[in-house]
């Protein structure tokens, strides 16, 4: 537990509940209301500390069964359910007070099967705890595809150096934007390509900010799994 948290001991309802679906690739954003973190609980789920929330969402739909969340000590439990084994589940801090929760569900490659039949993320969690979670970015990867800027930290300083030093200077303008995109804060990464976009013509821009949109797969769920609007 962060020394933050145990200091606030917050505990809070969550802010909002949001799961997109892209290619294959689920994503659950939970966005709290204060200070919150995740780590891998030892029965296949999630402990969600500064959150003290219950609910249950049926997203069937969307290749996961079933999102539960129930009050536990020192915390939450948040449990994921899915139709099939993912490849993987990535966890990250997507935002100010934001979790992301990623998990892979498409088939293997090479194979017109979809993995084995599981009734959650046990599995795959249990391999995270034994050797970490890799953290590999599709976005990424197609980010620098399309416009052939590097995202790693040292290029993503340098572009936030000559944006400081240059207000103006909008192709870093760009590249700042895109890093914030592989830092997994898409809808901060949107805003910024938007404006950028408003100002003037940038056909790498626009190709980002597009890859970015399929990223977020804006469909969003309430509490009793209806789109919220």
């Amino acid at each position: 537990m962060s020394l933050l948290l145990a200091a606030l001991a917050l505990m809070a309802p969550l802010a909002d509940l949001r799961v997109g679906e892209a290619d294959g690739v689920v994503r659950l954003l939970l966005a709290c209301a204060g200070p919150c973190e995740a780590e891998p609980s030892g029965d296949g789920g999630f402990l969600l500390r500064g959150v003290e929330d219950s609910l249950s969402i049926d997203l069937s739909e969307m290749g996961v069964t079933a999102v539960s969340i129930d009050p536990v000590p020192g915390g939450s439990r948040l449990l994921i359910e899915t139709e099939t084994e993912p490849r993987l589940v990535e966890v990250s801090a997507c935002g100010a007070q934001t979790l992301c929760f990623d998990l892979d569900l498409r088939a293997p490659e090479g194979t017109g099967e979809g993995p084995p039949t599981m009734s959650s993320v046990a599995a795959a969690l249990s391999a995270m705890a034994a050797k970490g979670a890799p953290r590999v970015s599709d976005l990424r990867l197609e980010l620098f595809n399309l416009t052939g800027l590097p995202l790693d930290e040292t290029s993503c300083d340098e572009a936030e150096e000559a944006l400081e030093e240059d207000a103006w200077a909008l192709d870093a303008y760009r590249h700042v934007a895109l890093c914030r995109a592989g830092e997994g804060a898409l809808s901060e990464a949107d805003g910024l390509l938007a404006r950028l976009l408003a100002y003037r013509p940038d056909p790498l821009a626009e190709a980002a900010r597009a890859a970015i949109v399929r990223q977020m797969a804006p469909l969003a769920k309430d509490r009793s799994g209806a789109a919220l609007r």
